[in-house]
Formats: structure tokens, C-alpha cells, sequence
């Protein structure tokens, strides 16, 4: 079957740089470039619909910054009527609807409801992971809440096999794996490097950003050769981790550089000698780890469940979250592999990052989609 128009659901405004929705915009431009037309369905400041990211954005609600999992995301509150995106939803001859979940009420399962007596085939990736009990609750309260319109849904996947577990668990149905890809052109084999280790990600409380400070505190202590720190990205606890760098005698050997374009961010990647990612928990799946394993940087991270499923083989390269000497200790190690030991480490990741190309990823989701159509008709038949 051929797919020829999908829309993409998402509660959270596309130009975010959350995890779900950078999914969403790379999933939309790479279904774009084999010529389906896509729509993004989502949240967001403007009420007409508008071009962004290979296709057409219609915002059926308005946005609000809210906390939750150990992250700030923005959620879809006081729903517009968007009358027009609505009937196109209804009456536009959409043959997937791609709805990224849990979703809330205003975005994701509004679709889902109008939907529901359409020819179009609606398909489910779940992506989250609790950070602990009390958001593991808020989950399942929310999974009971849509599980009449999960019963509904003509395919369910999920970016990882330990959040296909939970998200089984949540709505009752079988769940198969698509982990989430990642397009940053080529895969990169240099082996030159400015003397820096990098992070790159949201400055948020659960990213693990202020032990990875208390363990570079270390390592500069241990190693009076240490390269220095540079942290890329932006979020709500940068000033703090400002404060913290500064109380830890650290200015001049740590930068904030703040948020930069995809393109910048690789090129540091590329250049730097190590790359950290030392999120405390939460992580569904390692995808800024396949970023700086496909930029040619050796990469070490916290063992948290959804980085450990990203690096399966690569144990050595993992440390306890919250545990600044283990960081430390990790760190060295990396940084003193002498050429041929560094190679080898570079090539080993990029066997593991293509994997999770889109060469590999978008057959795979287009195989999903082909499926729930031949779902949608057996039933309708």
C-alpha cells in the first residue's frame, strides 16, 4: 500500500527541541524527501497553519511551559477550535495518523477522537520512561484515562524495547520496537580534536548536568592536563549551574554556550575529545549518544536504563548516575587512549550509530505504517 499523506501528532509545539518533538520533525522531512505530503498536527503561539520542516504545521492549542519526569516540556492547554485543521484532519484523505504518546487531551487524542470513524490508519509510538514512583503513578493514571482510544489504535510502537515493556503495560496491547532516528548526513571518521569535552542537551535538573560538574571538579583535580568543559544547550536550570560552576572555582575552565543551530553543534562534537552525557534517569533512549557516536567522537554516559540500552556493548563507556568520581574515573580512562586505542573505540560506535540511521529507521516506520493500513481494512472489511 502506498502512503501518500501522513499527519504527525505531537502535543508539544514542533519547534521545541524536546526529544519527542525532534522525533516528530526529523520522522516529517525524511517522509517528505520520498514525496508523501505531511502535516504536523500540534501546539503551539499562531493560530493559521504555516510551513515549517518539510510540511504544513496546524496548531490546535495554545502552549504552557509545565514540569514533569525531571524536565520542562510545553504543554498543549486551552484548545482552539481550528475549525479548518479539523475538517482536513476529518476529510483530508490522510492515509496515516502518526500520534506520539501519552498524549493529552487537546492535541494527541483530539485527533485520535475525530479520527475514529475515518479511513485513515492511526499509529502510536510511545516514548517515555518514568524518572521515579510518583511519575511512574502520574503515567499510569493517564494510560487508564486513553485506553479506550489505545484499543482503538491500528498500530503501536515505541523507541526502545524497555519503554515497549512499560508502554505494553500501560494500554494493554502488544508493542513493537522503532527506535528513533537520527539524520546528520554522513558518519564522521576524524580523528582530529580541539583538547574540550562536550555536552550537549537541555540544562535541566534530570539531565545530571550539576554532578557532571562536581565530577569535572575532580578530574581537574586529579589531572592537571584535563581539557576544559564546554556545556551546548539551553533550559531553566542554567542559571543555578552558572552559580554552582562559579562556587567550584571553575569559570575559567568551563563555557556555557547555549543553545546552537544542529549544524554548530556537530561541528564541536566533531572536534572535541570526548563527549559526556550523564542524565540521572527518565532517558527512554540515547538519542544525542547516536549524535555524538555518528559526529566521530568517543562518548561516555550514565547507566541510566535508556542510555545502557543505546550503548549494549559498550559497557566500559558507562558510569553511576550521580556518582561524580565514577564520571571522573570514566573520563580519564577515555581521554588516555593513545591513537589506535581511540580509532578503534571511534569505529566500534559507528558499527552501533547506523543502526539508528534513517536509512535503517525510515524503512522500518514505513513498514509500521503499511501495516496498520492492512490493519485498518482487514477490520473495515
Amino acid at each position: 500500500m502506498s502512503i501518500e499523506r501522513l499527519a504527525l501528532v505531537t502535543d508539544g509545539p514542533i519547534e521545541r527541541q524536546d526529544g519527542v518533538q525532534r522525533y516528530t520533525a526529523t520522522v516529517g522531512e525524511w517522509m517528505a524527501d520520498q514525496g508523501i505530503d505531511v502535516h504536523y498536527f500540534t501546539s503551539g503561539p499562531r493560530s493559521e497553519p504555516y510551513e515549517a520542516h518539510s510540511g504544513t504545521v496546524h496548531t490546535l492549542a495554545r502552549t504552557v511551559s509545565m514540569s514533569g519526569n525531571g524536565n520542562e516540556f510545553g504543554a498543549a492547554v486551552f484548545p482552539r477550535r481550528a475549525q479548518r485543521s479539523m475538517d482536513l484532519l476529518r476529510e483530508g484523505g490522510f492515509d496515516i495518523a502518526h500520534v506520539q504518546l501519552p498524549d493529552g487531551p487537546f492535541v494527541g487524542a483530539r485527533v485520535r477522537r475525530a479520527l475514529g470513524r475515518t479511513a485513515t490508519a492511526v499509529v502510536g509510538t510511545y516514548h517515555l520512561m518514568p524518572m521515579g514512583k510518583s511519575d511512574e503513578v502520574l503515567l499510569r493514571a493517564v494510560g487508564r484515562l486513553s485506553r479506550h482510544l489505545d484499543r482503538k489504535l491500528d498500530g503501536l510502537t515505541a523507541t526502545s524495547g524497555m519503554v515497549a515493556e512499560f508502554a505494553s503495560s500501560v494500554t494493554g496491547r502488544a508493542c513493537d520496537v522503532v527506535p528513533p532516528p537520527v539524520q546528520l548526513g554522513s558518519v564522521t571518521k576524524t580523528t582530529h580534536t580541539d583538547p574540550v569535552i562536550t555536552y550537549t542537551g537541555r540544562l535541566a535538573k534530570r539531565k545530571g548536568v550539576e554532578s557532571l560538574l562536581h565530577g569535572y571538579a575532580e578530574l581537574a583535580n586529579q589531572w592537571s592536563d584535563a581539557p576544559p568543559l564546554q556545556l551546548i544547550g539551553d533550559g531553566p536550570e542554567r542559571h543555578r549551574l552558572e552559580r554552582i560552576t562559579g562556587q567550584l572555582g571553575l569559570q575559567s575552565r568551563v563555557s556555557f554556550l547555549g543553545r546552537l543551530s544542529d549544524d554548530e553543534m556537530v561541528d564541536h562534537l566533531r572536534r572535541s575529545a570526548m563527549a559526556v552525557y550523564p542524565a540521572i534517569g527518565g532517558e527512554s533512549f540515547g538519542l544525542v549518544l547516536v549524535e555524538a557516536m555518528r559526529s566521530g567522537v568517543p562518548v561516555i554516559a550514565a547507566s541510566n536504563p535508556g542510555y545502557a540500552s543505546t550503548l549494549q556493548g559498550h559497557e566500559s563507556q558507562l558510569f553511576p548516575p550521580s556518582n561524580p568520581g565514577a564520571f571522573a574515573e570514566a573520563a580519564r580512562r577515555v581521554l588516555s587512549l593513545d591513537n589506535a586505542e581511540r580509532k578503534e573505540l571511534i569505529t566500534k560506535q559507528h558499527v552501533t550509530a547506523e543502526q539508528f540511521s534513517l536509512n535503517q529507521v525510515g524503512p522500518a516506520l514505513i513498514e509500521s505504517y503499511e501495516q496498520a493500513m492492512v490493519s485498518l481494512h482487514a477490520v473495515v472489511e
